[in-house]
């Protein structure tokens, strides 16, 4: 029964996002996210004909001490070539409002890594996010995830 539940759930997360191929969330122990935790994703990419978007999900809770997150995004081919990018995510305004998606004390937000990425390769990819926020570890962080879905033209 246990099986049937989540192969029905599978199912119809992708039924919602029809050209989403991956999509995994990592929550953190004690509401932080500390920087030695590289959170990494394998990633099977099936064809390279078309352009992928990458997106971070984050979620945190009320309370979150900073308008911004820094972080590493690490893409790693399944030939061994790695490509790192740094990003700085806006998480509230300059009145401390947060600006993702609330529901009570938890706040969600997605933020596009890459968009419209041709891949070199087939195959296996490793993916990487680590933060590089000066207070370590980074409290109230619940999760963090990443969303990888084939752009398509319409």
């Amino acid at each position: 029964m246990k099986y049937a539940l989540i192969s029905l759930g599978l199912c119809l997360l992708v039924a919602c996002h029809p050209n989403r191929v991956f999509e995994q969330h990592t929550k953190m122990d004690d509401l932080a996210w500390k920087q030695e935790n590289v959170i990494s994703f394998q990633v099977n990419i099936e064809d390279n004909s078309t352009p992928y978007n990458f997106l971070v999900a984050i979620r945190h809770a009320s309370g979150f001490p900073y308008q911004n997150l820094l972080l590493t995004f690490s893409r790693t081919t399944p030939s061994g070539k790695k490509e790192t990018q740094e990003h700085e995510l806006r998480l509230a305004d300059e009145n401390g409002d947060y600006l993702g998606d609330g529901m009570g004390d938890f706040w969600d937000f997605s933020f596009p890594l890459e968009t419209g990425k041709m891949l070199e390769e087939t195959g296996m990819y490793t993916l990487e996010l680590k933060h590089d926020m000066p207070r370590d570890p980074l409290p109230l962080i619940m999760e963090v995830g990443l969303i990888v879905e084939k752009v398509v033209e319409e």
